[in-house]
């Protein structure tokens, strides 16, 4: 999981803009998802993680004051990776 997680990282890192224009809209998201993890291994290990980020970044844009939602969302991903380790 810890090279998904930076694979993660890093899309959002060099997407921001993206994800932050799309980030109101829950389909865009998962079209974003379902672009840019597109292989079979992204489906079947990862289906339910995804499901949560989108919902995580859906939810982090619905708040009054969204103007950091995306660096939360960035930060929680950090310390979830933090917190596994190189397991």
């Amino acid at each position: 999981m810890d090279n998904f997680l930076h694979s993660i990282h890093h899309k959002i890192e060099t997407n921001k803009n993206i994800l932050s224009q799309i980030a109101k809209d829950k389909q865009r998201l998962q079209n974003f998802f379902d672009n840019y993890f597109n292989k079979e291994v992204h489906d079947e290990n990862y289906r339910e993680f995804f499901i949560q980020l989108i919902d995580f970044i859906y939810e982090s844009y619905q708040q009054k004051d969204n103007s950091n939602a995306l660096e939360t969302v960035y930060a929680t991903l950090r310390f979830i990776k933090f917190v596994q380790g190189d397991k």
